[in-house]
């Protein structure tokens, strides 16, 4: 059966037929290449100790910091300083701030005060608690996340060995055991995936804000936001693509790096870092938006072709071959890093997952885009 098969292939459908297994496979292979340079980002307590400023954005978030702000200020290192930035709050936040200020001196706060003439994003935030660091290493987060760990400042400093400029590790939502927040914490993992993948293969593209850190005068000396401070879109996006040389940036991903992400509402939260993720596509070369925006999955471009070839039986059990392999593949994949990241109870979901969010991304894509 297979020899008669293979008696009625065209040189055109053999040609296409392998550069379509080579497309499966190529793309496996770079998956899995990567995962194994994860492994080698540990960065664990390198022995260096610099002088650290973290900057934590709050934007009314009061709640947060009452719940968060000393799991930063009793951090296990020894030369570091904490910078509250006040986004424009009007929920108490400045006198909250100065109430730990009395028992903590490492603590400082920098506000920016509320003008309804002046709207500004969180760029100019990042700005003033940028300027306002008194170190070479700045890490940023936000009020509603906190460390895993009281190594967790120990962690990232280290990755700073000669020649880094930047520091990328990883942020994800508290557990949320539903249904949805079980996708929405998934996604935002294959986000992480994506973004520090291009930063594996020493092609960065973004970094996020909620675990990221710079070295002072690098960011400052490259005028990041230049042109586009007051956008919304691009916060996570340009500071990295205009400080990106090569191997300058390093990622830190172990047990004691994470920052987890706390929320009242994690859907609302989600879709907010969701729309500027897919705004911020348009600062990409016109290879990564391809790769990224236009076709977010290989299951849509081989369903597609599957459809249009459906007429043709010879193409159909190569079509369905390479895409159980390939859903095979990616689900080993998925397995092994949801392990690495430590999420637990979401196995059997990925199948379920991954088709949901190939279709759900390219919607949300062309939504945004409007």
């Amino acid at each position: 059966m297979l020899i008669e098969f293979f008696k009625h292939i065209s040189s055109l459908e053999l040609v296409i037929g392998i550069l379509l297994i080579v497309l499966v496979l190529s793309i496996i292979t770079i998956r899995y290449i990567y995962i194994y340079k994860l492994t080698k980002c540990k960065s664990v307590l390198s022995g260096s100790m610099h002088s650290v400023s973290l900057v934590i954005i709050a934007k009314n978030d009061a709640k947060f910091l009452e719940n968060n702000l000393e799991l930063f200020l009793n951090q296990a290192y020894e030369n570091f300083e904490v910078i509250v930035v006040d986004d424009g709050s009007f929920d108490g936040t400045a006198s909250l701030v100065a109430k730990y200020m009395q028992k903590y001196p490492i603590l400082r706060l920098t506000s920016i005060s509320p003008d309804k003439k002046f709207v500004h994003t969180k760029k100019l935030a990042i700005n003033v608690g940028l300027k306002a660091a008194k170190n070479d290493i700045v890490i940023f987060t936000d009020a509603n996340c906190y460390p895993c760990s009281k190594k967790w400042i120990d962690n990232i400093q280290a990755g700073f060995v000669e020649g880094i400029d930047i520091v990328i590790s990883y942020a994800n939502f508290v557990t949320n055991n539903s249904f949805l927040g079980k996708f929405i914490i998934y996604d935002r993992l294959c986000n992480f995936l994506r973004f520090s993948s291009f930063a594996c293969f020493d092609k960065a593209i973004r970094g996020d804000f909620l675990n990221l850190a710079f070295r002072r005068n690098a960011f400052l000396n490259t005028n990041s936001y230049g042109g586009d401070a007051l956008k919304e879109e691009g916060v996570d996006v340009l500071p990295i693509i205009r400080l990106r040389k090569s191997k300058n940036i390093s990622i830190v991903v172990n047990k004691t790096s994470k920052i987890y992400v706390d929320y009242i509402d994690i859907k609302k939260e989600w879709t907010y870092y969701k729309t500027l993720y897919f705004k911020s596509v348009k600062y990409y070369s016109s290879s990564i938006k391809f790769m990224i925006g236009v076709i977010p999955s290989i299951f849509i471009t081989t369903n597609i072709i599957l459809l249009i070839c459906f007429i043709n039986t010879r193409y159909v059990l190569l079509l369905s071959g390479l895409i159980l392999f390939y859903a095979l593949s990616m689900y080993i994949y998925k397995r092994i890093c949801l392990k690495m990241f430590d999420i637990k109870g979401m196995n059997f979901l990925v199948p379920i997952f991954e088709i949901y969010r190939s279709y759900y991304n390219l919607i949300y894509y062309f939504k945004v885009k409007k």
